[in-house]
């Protein structure tokens, strides 16, 4: 009976542990399986420069006439237009305001003019919930093909619908776009395809355009240089610091090996000692350092690949002028 009740202990002792084991593996597989550390989420931003901006001609508009002069908004409209190549877009604004409520009613084209250069000034600015209203609820709604602005206004609305994530009236102004020139369509979509990471439709996409010599190298250049964010978490689970050394962090993958040994000498000296309790406290911090250091050993290659994918693409994009400044073909 003795002998029957030692197997007996024997095996629920077994039954726990690896019941335990089963318990530890199921964490490890939803830590390492975390829901981002696979998404690439670049963030491709450029600010234009005022040279940029400057160097280019002022907009196809009518001059002001020698009766316009006379007309209180013209002050205004002229203060804009310096403040606006200061890109000093708050002031500028705020004149061009004050110079649409100046304005006679009848001045249609003025009007259409002044609100363009009001929207082109929320667009550099940034302010891209401003652009939509500015179109949406203005006279330049009502614009065709013979706006003398009309290609720029495009550029604006397609980017400004694209950065409030309204798809559907982004469709429609890339339509417009493809309509009328479709070459640039093309290069619109590989720009934003470059914007959002979507390396899977990078290389057909671009075979379409002037730029798939450059992108093909960005594309060949980034796989290459990449790093692995299962190797990292793997490299991680075998040894505390191992995943943080692979994407470069040494001082990181230093600190996590030390505090995990730290952790893992103390558990054993509390097991040795008998100490079960103080065992238990121990080992179960050593679990979340060990289960901690490999997520963020995930999250380090994620960060490494996106700032690597930023550096690279920031690059290729400015080299091919894929940023939709690029295309502006006005100043103020």
């Amino acid at each position: 009976m003795k002998h029957l009740n030692g197997l007996t202990s024997i095996a629920t002792a077994a039954n726990k542990v690896a019941a335990t084991s089963g318990f530890v593996a199921l964490l490890l597989f939803l830590t390492c399986c975390h829901p981002r550390s696979e998404i690439l989420e670049p963030n491709l931003s450029f600010c234009p420069d005022p040279c940029l901006v400057r160097s280019l001609p002022p907009p196809a508009f009518s001059p002001i006439t020698e009766s316009e002069k006379r007309g209180e908004w013209v002050k205004e409209f002229y203060i804009g237009n310096q403040f606006a190549k200061e890109f000093d877009f708050y002031r500028a604004i705020t004149s061009y305001k004050r110079a649409y409520l100046l304005l006679p009613k009848r001045e249609f084209d003025r009007r259409q003019q002044i609100q363009f250069l009001i929207a082109k000034s929320y667009y550099l600015g940034c302010k891209y919930c401003d652009v939509v209203e500015t179109f949406e609820g203005t006279e330049l709604f009502d614009i065709d093909g013979s706006f003398p602005a009309y290609n720029e206004l495009l550029l604006m609305l397609y980017d400004s619908y694209k950065q409030t994530r309204q798809c559907k009236k982004q469709a429609a102004v890339l339509q417009i776009i493809q309509s009328e020139d479709p070459l640039k369509a093309n290069q619109f979509q590989l720009g934003e395809t470059i914007e959002q990471g979507n390396l899977s439709c990078l290389i057909p996409l671009s075979q379409e355009t002037s730029s798939e010599a450059a992108v093909s190298q960005f594309h060949s250049c980034y796989c290459q240089n990449a790093r692995s964010v299962k190797t990292a978490q793997t490299l991680n689970a075998l040894l505390p610091g191992a995943g943080y050394f692979y994407v470069g962090q040494k001082k990181t993958a230093l600190t996590s090996f030390l505090i995990n040994a730290a952790f893992i000498a103390t558990t054993w000296h509390f097991i040795d000692e008998g100490n079960w309790g103080a065992a238990g406290i121990s080992g179960s911090l050593e679990l979340g350092w060990y289960l901690g250091g490999i997520n963020g050993a995930g999250l380090a290659a994620k960060e490494y690949n996106e700032t690597l994918y930023n550096r690279l693409g920031k690059r290729v994009m400015v080299e091919e002028r894929l940023f939709l400044i690029f295309y502006f073909e006005t100043s103020f």
